[in-house]
Protein backbone atom coordinates (compact mmCIF):
# COMPACT_ATOMS: atom_id res chain seq x y z
CA UNK A 1 0.00 0.00 0.00
CA UNK A 2 1.61 3.37 -0.43
CA UNK A 3 1.96 5.71 2.10
CA UNK A 4 1.02 9.42 1.43
CA UNK A 5 3.29 11.83 3.45
CA UNK A 6 1.89 15.48 5.02
CA UNK A 7 3.02 18.12 7.75
CA UNK A 8 1.05 19.31 10.30
CA UNK A 9 0.61 22.39 10.28
CA UNK A 10 3.49 23.19 8.20
CA UNK A 11 5.09 22.57 5.31
CA UNK A 12 4.64 20.43 1.99
CA UNK A 13 7.74 20.05 1.39
CA UNK A 14 7.73 17.45 -1.65
CA UNK A 15 5.58 20.26 -3.47
CA UNK A 16 3.42 16.95 -4.23
CA UNK A 17 0.50 15.40 -2.74
CA UNK A 18 1.79 11.92 -3.30
CA UNK A 19 5.10 9.77 -2.55
CA UNK A 20 5.74 6.30 -3.73
CA UNK A 21 7.92 5.27 -1.08
CA UNK A 22 7.30 5.53 2.90
CA UNK A 23 9.20 5.26 5.80
CA UNK A 24 8.13 3.50 9.39
CA UNK A 25 9.68 6.50 11.50
CA UNK A 26 7.24 8.75 9.88
CA UNK A 27 9.99 10.75 8.18
CA UNK A 28 10.37 11.93 4.34
CA UNK A 29 12.40 9.14 2.19
CA UNK A 30 15.70 9.43 1.66
CA UNK A 31 15.86 10.54 -1.75
CA UNK A 32 13.59 13.54 -1.14
CA UNK A 33 15.59 14.45 2.39
CA UNK A 34 19.00 14.80 0.58
CA UNK A 35 18.05 17.15 -2.00
CA UNK A 36 15.08 18.68 -3.59
CA UNK A 37 14.50 20.35 -6.78
CA UNK A 38 11.07 21.78 -7.22
CA UNK A 39 9.43 24.83 -8.83
CA UNK A 40 8.08 26.13 -5.36
CA UNK A 41 7.97 25.84 -2.00
CA UNK A 42 5.31 27.51 0.69
CA UNK A 43 5.73 27.14 3.99
CA UNK A 44 2.82 27.46 5.93
CA UNK A 45 2.57 28.13 9.37
CA UNK A 46 -0.48 28.10 11.40
CA UNK A 47 -2.02 31.08 13.18
CA UNK A 48 -4.39 31.83 15.96
CA UNK A 49 -7.16 33.81 13.28
CA UNK A 50 -6.24 30.95 10.71
CA UNK A 51 -3.92 33.17 8.56
CA UNK A 52 -0.91 31.59 6.61
CA UNK A 53 2.57 33.34 6.07
CA UNK A 54 4.01 32.25 2.68
CA UNK A 55 7.66 32.45 1.25
CA UNK A 56 8.01 31.59 -2.20
CA UNK A 57 11.40 29.87 -3.64
CA UNK A 58 12.28 30.31 -7.50
CA UNK A 59 12.57 28.02 -9.92
CA UNK A 60 15.71 25.27 -9.59
CA UNK A 61 16.02 26.17 -6.01
CA UNK A 62 18.16 23.59 -3.86
CA UNK A 63 17.40 23.11 -0.67
CA UNK A 64 19.76 21.70 1.88
CA UNK A 65 19.12 18.57 3.81
CA UNK A 66 18.91 20.29 7.29
CA UNK A 67 17.14 23.16 6.22
CA UNK A 68 14.57 20.85 5.30
CA UNK A 69 14.60 18.93 7.99
CA UNK A 70 14.23 21.54 10.34
CA UNK A 71 11.91 23.50 8.54
CA UNK A 72 8.97 22.30 9.71
CA UNK A 73 7.60 22.74 12.86
CA UNK A 74 6.05 18.86 12.76
CA UNK A 75 7.26 15.42 11.95
CA UNK A 76 6.16 13.89 8.29
CA UNK A 77 3.19 11.36 9.08
CA UNK A 78 2.01 8.65 7.39
CA UNK A 79 -1.78 8.97 6.53
CA UNK A 80 -3.94 6.37 4.55
CA UNK A 81 -7.14 7.95 5.22
CA UNK A 82 -9.13 9.70 1.93
CA UNK A 83 -5.78 9.90 0.07
CA UNK A 84 -5.27 12.90 1.89
CA UNK A 85 -3.78 14.93 4.71
CA UNK A 86 -4.00 14.17 8.42
CA UNK A 87 -3.95 16.60 10.99
CA UNK A 88 -1.93 16.14 14.03
CA UNK A 89 -0.71 17.08 16.72
CA UNK A 90 2.36 19.35 16.88
CA UNK A 91 5.48 18.30 17.88
CA UNK A 92 7.40 21.57 19.23
CA UNK A 93 7.31 24.41 21.37
CA UNK A 94 6.68 28.23 19.88
CA UNK A 95 10.19 28.41 20.97
CA UNK A 96 11.65 26.30 19.06
CA UNK A 97 9.12 26.65 15.99
CA UNK A 98 10.51 29.90 16.09
CA UNK A 99 14.38 28.79 16.21
CA UNK A 100 13.32 26.72 12.77
CA UNK A 101 12.01 28.99 10.99
CA UNK A 102 14.90 31.45 11.50
CA UNK A 103 16.99 28.04 10.57
CA UNK A 104 14.69 27.62 7.48
CA UNK A 105 15.22 31.53 6.30
CA UNK A 106 19.20 31.63 6.92
CA UNK A 107 19.32 28.66 4.56
CA UNK A 108 16.48 30.17 2.22
CA UNK A 109 19.16 33.37 1.93
CA UNK A 110 22.15 31.17 1.54
CA UNK A 111 20.72 29.84 -1.48
CA UNK A 112 19.33 32.88 -2.66
CA UNK A 113 22.70 34.77 -2.74
CA UNK A 114 24.31 31.77 -4.33
CA UNK A 115 21.42 31.63 -7.06
CA UNK A 116 21.96 35.28 -7.44
CA UNK A 117 25.59 34.93 -8.03
CA UNK A 118 25.23 32.51 -10.26
CA UNK A 119 22.60 33.65 -12.44
CA UNK A 120 24.79 36.86 -13.04
CA UNK A 121 27.48 34.70 -13.65
CA UNK A 122 25.73 33.11 -16.40
CA UNK A 123 24.61 36.66 -17.67
CA UNK A 124 27.13 38.42 -17.70
CA UNK A 125 27.04 41.52 -20.24
CA UNK A 126 29.86 43.01 -21.96
CA UNK A 127 30.29 46.86 -22.59
CA UNK A 128 32.90 48.27 -25.13
CA UNK A 129 34.28 51.33 -23.75
CA UNK A 130 36.67 53.82 -25.65
CA UNK A 131 39.54 55.52 -23.50
CA UNK A 132 39.86 54.40 -20.17
CA UNK A 133 41.50 55.83 -16.97
CA UNK A 134 43.32 54.43 -13.85
CA UNK A 135 39.86 53.50 -12.49
CA UNK A 136 39.11 51.76 -14.92
CA UNK A 137 42.21 49.31 -14.81
CA UNK A 138 41.60 49.00 -10.73
CA UNK A 139 38.11 48.12 -11.08
CA UNK A 140 39.19 45.52 -13.69
CA UNK A 141 41.90 44.33 -10.76
CA UNK A 142 39.44 44.02 -8.24
CA UNK A 143 36.79 42.34 -9.67
CA UNK A 144 34.20 45.37 -9.80
CA UNK A 145 33.08 45.18 -12.71
CA UNK A 146 32.64 41.13 -12.80
CA UNK A 147 30.67 41.56 -9.31
CA UNK A 148 27.90 44.07 -11.19
CA UNK A 149 27.81 41.66 -13.81
CA UNK A 150 29.79 43.29 -16.61
CA UNK A 151 32.98 42.43 -18.75
CA UNK A 152 34.77 45.29 -20.34
CA UNK A 153 36.52 45.64 -23.44
CA UNK A 154 38.33 48.90 -24.33
CA UNK A 155 39.13 48.09 -28.31
CA UNK A 156 42.71 50.15 -29.34
CA UNK A 157 43.63 51.14 -32.60
CA UNK A 158 47.35 52.04 -33.57
CA UNK A 159 47.09 55.62 -32.14
CA UNK A 160 44.31 55.54 -29.97
CA UNK A 161 43.50 59.14 -30.86
CA UNK A 162 40.41 60.93 -29.67
CA UNK A 163 39.30 61.17 -33.00
CA UNK A 164 38.77 57.15 -33.16
CA UNK A 165 36.91 57.73 -29.80
CA UNK A 166 34.25 59.72 -31.13
CA UNK A 167 33.51 58.42 -34.56
CA UNK A 168 33.55 54.66 -32.43
CA UNK A 169 31.13 56.28 -30.27
CA UNK A 170 29.03 57.66 -32.74
CA UNK A 171 28.19 54.89 -34.59
CA UNK A 172 27.54 52.78 -31.81
CA UNK A 173 30.88 51.00 -31.96
CA UNK A 174 31.82 51.72 -28.53
CA UNK A 175 28.83 52.09 -25.96
CA UNK A 176 30.63 55.01 -23.87
CA UNK A 177 34.14 56.02 -23.06
CA UNK A 178 36.30 57.00 -19.68
CA UNK A 179 37.58 59.91 -21.73
CA UNK A 180 38.40 63.61 -22.16
CA UNK A 181 35.60 65.34 -21.13
CA UNK A 182 35.83 67.55 -24.19
CA UNK A 183 35.49 64.92 -26.75
CA UNK A 184 31.61 64.80 -25.30
CA UNK A 185 31.49 68.42 -26.41
CA UNK A 186 32.99 67.94 -30.01
CA UNK A 187 30.97 65.54 -30.57
CA UNK A 188 27.49 67.29 -29.57
CA UNK A 189 29.21 70.65 -31.08
CA UNK A 190 30.87 69.73 -34.51
CA UNK A 191 29.57 66.08 -35.35
CA UNK A 192 25.76 66.62 -34.05
CA UNK A 193 25.87 63.43 -32.00
CA UNK A 194 23.76 64.04 -28.97
CA UNK A 195 26.24 62.70 -26.00
CA UNK A 196 25.94 63.17 -22.31
CA UNK A 197 28.41 63.32 -19.44
CA UNK A 198 27.30 60.71 -16.42
CA UNK A 199 30.46 60.45 -13.78
CA UNK A 200 33.35 62.18 -13.56
CA UNK A 201 37.28 60.10 -13.22
CA UNK A 202 39.90 63.06 -12.47
CA UNK A 203 40.26 67.14 -12.01
CA UNK A 204 44.30 66.17 -13.05
CA UNK A 205 45.59 69.45 -14.62
CA UNK A 206 47.20 68.59 -18.14
CA UNK A 207 51.09 70.00 -17.99
CA UNK A 208 52.68 70.91 -21.59
CA UNK A 209 55.94 68.69 -21.83
CA UNK A 210 58.68 69.67 -23.80
CA UNK A 211 61.70 67.89 -25.21
CA UNK A 212 64.66 69.04 -21.87
CA UNK A 213 66.20 71.90 -24.50
CA UNK A 214 63.45 73.52 -24.28
CA UNK A 215 63.75 76.17 -21.96
CA UNK A 216 60.85 78.37 -22.05
CA UNK A 217 57.06 79.21 -23.87
CA UNK A 218 59.17 81.22 -26.61
CA UNK A 219 61.80 78.62 -27.76
CA UNK A 220 58.74 76.34 -29.18
CA UNK A 221 58.45 79.18 -32.18
CA UNK A 222 59.06 77.76 -35.03
CA UNK A 223 58.83 74.21 -33.87
CA UNK A 224 56.28 71.27 -34.24
CA UNK A 225 53.77 70.11 -31.62
CA UNK A 226 51.87 67.17 -31.21
CA UNK A 227 48.22 66.71 -30.27
CA UNK A 228 45.68 64.19 -30.65
CA UNK A 229 43.21 65.81 -32.76
CA UNK A 230 43.12 69.58 -33.44
CA UNK A 231 39.82 70.64 -31.46
CA UNK A 232 40.26 68.68 -28.36
CA UNK A 233 41.19 69.79 -24.62
CA UNK A 234 44.46 69.05 -25.07
CA UNK A 235 44.75 70.87 -28.03
CA UNK A 236 43.24 73.92 -27.27
CA UNK A 237 45.05 73.86 -23.92
CA UNK A 238 47.95 74.31 -25.59
CA UNK A 239 46.94 76.86 -27.69
CA UNK A 240 45.39 78.95 -25.13
CA UNK A 241 49.42 78.11 -23.23
CA UNK A 242 50.82 79.64 -26.24
CA UNK A 243 49.26 82.07 -27.29
CA UNK A 244 49.85 83.40 -23.79
CA UNK A 245 53.72 83.99 -25.23
CA UNK A 246 52.43 85.55 -28.08
CA UNK A 247 52.74 82.69 -30.61
CA UNK A 248 50.05 81.42 -32.78
CA UNK A 249 49.07 77.89 -34.36
CA UNK A 250 50.01 77.90 -38.06
CA UNK A 251 52.00 81.05 -38.00
CA UNK A 252 54.59 80.84 -35.38
CA UNK A 253 54.60 76.95 -34.78
CA UNK A 254 52.83 73.90 -36.43
CA UNK A 255 50.36 71.32 -35.01
CA UNK A 256 50.80 67.70 -35.94
CA UNK A 257 48.12 64.86 -35.15
CA UNK A 258 49.74 61.97 -33.89
CA UNK A 259 47.82 60.39 -32.10
CA UNK A 260 46.67 59.85 -28.01
CA UNK A 261 49.18 60.62 -24.97
CA UNK A 262 50.95 57.50 -24.58
CA UNK A 263 51.72 57.33 -28.86
CA UNK A 264 52.71 61.48 -28.64
CA UNK A 265 55.02 60.94 -25.65
CA UNK A 266 56.72 57.56 -27.45
CA UNK A 267 56.91 59.77 -30.78
CA UNK A 268 58.92 62.57 -28.66
CA UNK A 269 61.33 60.33 -27.26
CA UNK A 270 61.78 58.64 -31.06
CA UNK A 271 61.75 62.15 -32.80
CA UNK A 272 63.23 64.98 -31.19
CA UNK A 273 62.13 67.66 -34.13
CA UNK A 274 58.26 66.81 -32.06
CA UNK A 275 58.98 69.83 -29.41
CA UNK A 276 55.92 69.29 -27.27
CA UNK A 277 52.79 67.94 -26.29
CA UNK A 278 49.99 67.98 -23.71
CA UNK A 279 50.29 65.18 -20.74
CA UNK A 280 48.57 64.88 -17.29
CA UNK A 281 48.95 63.02 -14.42
CA UNK A 282 50.53 59.07 -14.83
CA UNK A 283 51.50 59.88 -18.11
CA UNK A 284 53.34 63.81 -17.24
CA UNK A 285 55.26 61.80 -14.44
CA UNK A 286 56.67 59.29 -16.92
CA UNK A 287 57.71 61.93 -19.45
CA UNK A 288 59.40 63.94 -16.25
CA UNK A 289 61.13 60.04 -15.84
CA UNK A 290 62.32 59.77 -19.43
CA UNK A 291 63.39 63.16 -19.71
CA UNK A 292 61.03 66.00 -20.67
CA UNK A 293 60.20 69.11 -18.84
CA UNK A 294 56.99 70.70 -17.91
CA UNK A 295 56.77 74.19 -19.18
CA UNK A 296 53.02 75.25 -17.93
CA UNK A 297 50.23 73.91 -16.26
CA UNK A 298 46.59 74.38 -17.41
CA UNK A 299 45.74 74.88 -13.50
CA UNK A 300 47.93 78.20 -13.78
CA UNK A 301 46.16 79.57 -16.86
CA UNK A 302 42.19 78.20 -16.62
CA UNK A 303 41.91 77.09 -12.90
CA UNK A 304 40.38 73.97 -11.79
CA UNK A 305 38.85 72.18 -14.68
CA UNK A 306 37.32 68.47 -14.90
CA UNK A 307 39.61 66.63 -17.23
CA UNK A 308 38.22 62.73 -17.62
CA UNK A 309 34.99 61.67 -17.40
CA UNK A 310 32.49 58.93 -18.10
CA UNK A 311 30.06 59.86 -21.18
CA UNK A 312 27.96 57.64 -23.86
CA UNK A 313 24.82 58.60 -26.66
CA UNK A 314 21.70 60.09 -24.55
CA UNK A 315 19.56 57.68 -26.66
CA UNK A 316 22.21 54.37 -25.60
CA UNK A 317 21.88 55.72 -21.84
CA UNK A 318 18.02 55.40 -21.98
CA UNK A 319 17.69 52.21 -23.93
CA UNK A 320 20.06 50.75 -21.31
CA UNK A 321 19.98 52.62 -18.39
CA UNK A 322 20.27 49.38 -16.09
CA UNK A 323 23.19 48.43 -17.19
CA UNK A 324 25.26 52.04 -17.49
CA UNK A 325 23.88 52.19 -13.69
CA UNK A 326 26.08 48.85 -13.29
CA UNK A 327 29.09 50.09 -14.70
CA UNK A 328 29.02 53.69 -12.57
CA UNK A 329 28.56 51.46 -9.37
CA UNK A 330 31.65 49.44 -10.37
CA UNK A 331 33.56 53.05 -11.34
CA UNK A 332 32.60 54.84 -7.91
CA UNK A 333 33.42 51.40 -5.94
CA UNK A 334 36.93 51.69 -7.79
CA UNK A 335 37.27 55.42 -7.30
CA UNK A 336 36.65 54.66 -3.65
CA UNK A 337 39.04 51.52 -3.50
CA UNK A 338 41.85 53.88 -5.02
CA UNK A 339 41.07 56.96 -2.40
CA UNK A 340 41.09 54.57 0.56
CA UNK A 341 44.17 55.19 2.36
CA UNK A 342 44.24 51.61 3.30
CA UNK A 343 45.18 50.80 -0.35
CA UNK A 344 47.85 52.59 -0.35
CA UNK A 345 50.74 50.54 -1.17
CA UNK A 346 48.43 48.41 -3.38
CA UNK A 347 47.62 51.82 -5.28
CA UNK A 348 51.29 52.64 -5.36
CA UNK A 349 52.50 48.98 -6.73
CA UNK A 350 49.68 49.32 -9.66
CA UNK A 351 51.30 52.62 -10.52
CA UNK A 352 54.74 50.97 -10.70
CA UNK A 353 53.58 48.10 -12.34
CA UNK A 354 51.71 49.73 -15.09
CA UNK A 355 53.80 52.90 -15.93
CA UNK A 356 57.27 50.63 -15.21
CA UNK A 357 58.10 53.62 -12.78
CA UNK A 358 60.34 54.04 -9.71
CA UNK A 359 58.58 54.41 -6.25
CA UNK A 360 59.49 57.95 -5.72
CA UNK A 361 57.33 58.82 -8.90
CA UNK A 362 54.66 56.53 -7.97
CA UNK A 363 54.43 57.82 -4.57
CA UNK A 364 54.27 61.21 -6.27
CA UNK A 365 51.41 60.64 -8.53
CA UNK A 366 49.46 58.59 -5.59
CA UNK A 367 50.04 61.69 -3.58
CA UNK A 368 48.61 63.93 -6.59
CA UNK A 369 45.49 61.76 -7.15
CA UNK A 370 44.58 61.92 -3.34
CA UNK A 371 44.63 66.06 -3.79
CA UNK A 372 41.95 68.40 -4.66
CA UNK A 373 42.94 67.69 -8.17
CA UNK A 374 43.31 64.47 -8.42
CA UNK A 375 40.46 61.74 -8.47
CA UNK A 376 36.75 62.96 -8.69
CA UNK A 377 35.56 61.50 -5.34
CA UNK A 378 32.48 59.36 -5.68
CA UNK A 379 32.79 59.85 -9.64
CA UNK A 380 30.74 63.03 -8.97
CA UNK A 381 30.62 65.43 -11.61
CA UNK A 382 31.69 68.87 -10.32
CA UNK A 383 29.67 71.40 -12.42
CA UNK A 384 31.57 74.41 -11.73
CA UNK A 385 34.80 72.55 -13.08
CA UNK A 386 33.12 71.51 -16.19
CA UNK A 387 31.85 75.56 -16.30
CA UNK A 388 35.43 75.88 -16.96
CA UNK A 389 36.04 73.42 -19.71
CA UNK A 390 33.05 75.28 -21.80
CA UNK A 391 34.22 78.34 -20.81
CA UNK A 392 37.68 78.02 -22.60
CA UNK A 393 36.48 75.92 -25.51
CA UNK A 394 34.09 79.19 -25.73
CA UNK A 395 37.09 81.75 -25.52
CA UNK A 396 39.75 79.89 -27.73
CA UNK A 397 37.72 78.43 -30.19
CA UNK A 398 34.98 81.25 -30.53
CA UNK A 399 32.58 78.45 -30.07
CA UNK A 400 28.35 79.35 -29.32
CA UNK A 401 29.46 82.81 -30.20
CA UNK A 402 32.46 82.99 -27.33
CA UNK A 403 29.70 82.70 -24.78
CA UNK A 404 29.11 79.17 -23.17
CA UNK A 405 26.42 77.99 -22.46
CA UNK A 406 24.93 75.84 -19.16
CA UNK A 407 26.64 72.82 -18.46
CA UNK A 408 23.39 70.87 -17.70
CA UNK A 409 22.78 71.11 -21.41
CA UNK A 410 25.75 68.31 -21.68
CA UNK A 411 25.51 65.97 -18.78
CA UNK A 412 22.75 64.15 -17.18
CA UNK A 413 23.47 62.73 -12.95
CA UNK A 414 20.65 60.56 -13.27
CA UNK A 415 22.13 57.72 -13.92
CA UNK A 416 25.09 58.19 -11.43
CA UNK A 417 22.40 59.49 -8.84
CA UNK A 418 21.10 55.80 -8.76
CA UNK A 419 24.36 53.86 -8.81
CA UNK A 420 25.02 55.69 -5.90
CA UNK A 421 22.28 54.24 -4.35
CA UNK A 422 23.00 51.01 -5.15
CA UNK A 423 26.34 51.15 -4.33
CA UNK A 424 25.66 53.13 -0.90
CA UNK A 425 22.98 50.15 0.16
CA UNK A 426 25.27 47.31 -0.60
CA UNK A 427 27.76 49.09 1.48
CA UNK A 428 25.17 49.43 4.46
CA UNK A 429 24.63 45.83 4.36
Amino acid sequence: MRRRFSSIGCCRVTGRRRCRKGAKDGRAPARIRSALIFPKMICRRRFSAGTASTISMPMTTIMPTAALRTSCSTKFSPSRQNNGFRIGESLMTSKLINGSMATFVAAWLLVFSLQSAAGQEGNVRTLKLGGGSFTTSAAQANGMFAKYGLKIEIPRSASGGSEEVRKWLASGELDLADYGVDNAIAMAENAGVDVILVAATDYTPTELMAQPEIKSLADLRGKIVIVDAPNTQNALALKKILSSAGLSAGTDYQMKEVGGTSARLAAMLKQKEFAATMAAGQSAAQARQNGLVSLASTANIFGPTLRYGVFTRRQWARENGELLTRYLAAHIEAQRWLLDSANKEKVIAMVMRQRKMSRDLASGIYEMDMGPNGLARDAVIDVERFRNVLRFRAEVEGSWGGKAPAPERYYDATYHAQALKMVNAGAAR
